[in-house]
């Protein structure tokens, strides 16, 4: 599948197989102090990261070992009942704390209730930085209290392709204002003793999946097809915004390829442009089940494999003792999340306000998110009919959801919140209960029941093999019933339509399904 946008010449078009600095690029990393190359898959660290001895004097006593353990997700999570994305391991002996990362470009996604702001999509509306600032700071407190050192967000996508399933998290289509609001967002959380990550780097402008990875969701490994003019205009200058102005200490490849190459081991785009060009000091990290190589991952720029080992951590290991890729590569790779970790204080353990959750869902956050929620809000104005006067005794709401609070639009936004408001509950708080609110819901759908039962069989694998791990009757197919440990099923029953006429089918599904009709396919779901 291609994702074509843009044309005329593309950059790096070669295989990542190919290391030899072009002229340009070795030009461009010396102008920057920054990342050079060589043929023998050797790297020179970036100057900044290079003069703090400390960190240098840490690297010089890790072993082989204890390096490739910083690689790759294998850290515990902190201590209590917090959930998060996932940590990299520390290193006991050295003093050196692991990477706790957490989800939620709108809120702390610690499993615990934390206070959820408005997608990014809506306080790209208020066009008010100082906004996305506040949030930013508010949001560093509320990690901190989980133990968390890096923030996986926000997205820095450009909303401009109506496939793309994850537009709230993004700050709209325009890269001024993606920067703008951003640069702000991610200073605050910085400053705030937390490290923020920019995703998806780059043009990750819509959701398809087409491959064997993690989350059916959010991910797709499509192959952008863009010219070096339309990634510079379009969708790089919102990540340098941040990076440069707003110093944000990691960023996180899009799972997408470009021009044949997956972001997660594009030489131009990691080693050239971010750590070159932009001097870049800070670490790489892959998305959830992003990493998709060893050699060509570390050579050309990924310094961290989420969420477990697979190809980085013993894999690693092995082709450094073998001589394809030089230790001073993984060296690089440690080098950069100590430098992060010590920029917020969380390598010397004294950041402020680690472990005190009353900072959570405080008066101040609350107000926050409100003034957020208002400024992004357009009321129209009908002279005849609005504002609703005082002489209002009932209302009625109609809409897809009155009656709920829609707490995530898929990815990774989903934060539980400290307080839900819905549009009916809202209403009604604002009248004190003066107005009886009814509400109408527009989503019609409902889940059809077969003539007797549906027929199931759940199987751990995604081809059906071998026999099932249960097997049993329902009335309603309901995926949210679904068995952990079941990674395919299949649903066999018959359903007799109450009158003639013609009938759609619709259903949703956590991942690829396909529906048939007396064994004739008829609709499927990617």
């Amino acid at each position: 599948m291609s994702d074509q946008q843009g044309g005329g010449k593309s950059p790096s078009s070669e295989s990542s197989d190919s290391i030899e600095p072009t002229r340009r690029r070795f030009l461009g990393t010396l102008a920057a102090g920054g990342v050079a190359l060589t043929a023998s898959n050797s790297v020179v660290g970036s100057a900044s990261a290079q003069t703090d001895e400390p960190i240098e004097d840490l690297i010089a006593e890790m072993t082989l070992e204890e390096k490739v353990l910083r690689t790759y997700g294998s850290g515990d999570p902190p201590e209590g009942d917090w959930s998060i994305a996932g940590s990299v391991a520390g290193i006991d002996r050295l003093g050196i704390p692991p990477l706790h990362m957490a989800d939620g470009p709108t809120g702390a996604s610690v499993g615990q209730p934390t206070v959820d702001f408005p997608h990014p999509i809506a306080a790209a509306s208020t066009f008010d930085p100082s906004l996305t600032s506040e949030q930013g700071a508010a949001m560093a407190r509320e990690l901190k209290a989980a133990e968390i050192s890096v923030l996986l967000g926000p997205s820095m996508d450009l909303f401009r392709v109506p496939f793309h399933s994850r537009s709230a998290e993004t700050y709209g289509e325009d890269p001024l204002l993606s920067g703008e609001m951003a640069k702000s967002y991610v200073s605050a959380v910085q400053e705030g003793g937390v490290v923020a990550t920019m995703k998806h780097f780059a043009a990750y402008n819509q959701t398809r999946t087409t491959g064997d990875v993690a989350d059916s969701f959010s991910t797709s490994e499509h192959d952008v097809i863009v010219d070096e003019r339309s990634l510079r205009e379009l969708y790089l200058p919102p990540f340098k915004a941040a990076i440069q102005e707003g110093g944000a200490g990691a960023v996180m490849p899009a799972y997408n390829r470009i021009n044949g190459t997956y972001c997660s081991e594009h030489p131009w785009l990691l080693r050239e442009v971010l750590k070159g060009e932009w001097d870049f000091d800070g670490f790489v990290v892959s998305d959830w089940g992003g990493t998709h190589s060893t050699v060509d991952a570390a050579v050309n720029g990924l310094d961290i494999e989420m969420p477990s080992e697979n190809y980085f951590g013993s894999t690693l290991q092995e082709a450094v003792e073998n001589g394809d890729v030089d230790e001073a590569v993984v060296d690089e790779m440690v080098r950069r999340q100590l430098h992060s970790q010590g920029e917020v204080g969380a390598l010397s353990g004294d950041r402020q306000g680690v472990g005190d959750t009353s900072v959570i869902g405080t008066d101040e956050h609350l107000s926050t998110a409100r003034t957020i929620a208002e400024n992004a809000s357009v009321l129209l104005k009908n002279e005849d009919v609005l504002p609703l006067g005082d002489d209002i005794d009932s209302l009625a709401i109609v809409g897809p959801d009155p009656s709920q609070y829609k707490q995530s639009v898929g990815g990774s936004d989903d934060v539980e919140s400290t307080g839900d408001v819905t549009p009916a509950e809202g209403i009604e708080a604002a009248t004190g209960g003066s107005v009886t609110v009814n509400t109408a819901a527009t989503d019609n759908l409902e889940l059809v029941p077969a003539d007797d039962q549906f027929n199931y069989e759940y199987y751990d694998n995604e081809e059906f093999n071998g026999d099932p791990i249960d097997t049993g009757t329902a009335s309603t197919i309901d995926v949210s019933s679904f068995p952990d440990e079941a990674a395919g099923a299949v649903w066999e029953g018959t359903i007799t339509p109450g009158e003639t006429g013609t009938y759609g089918l619709e259903f949703t599904s956590h991942g690829q399904a396909f529906i048939y009709v007396d064994d004739e396919l008829v609709g499927y779901n990617e």
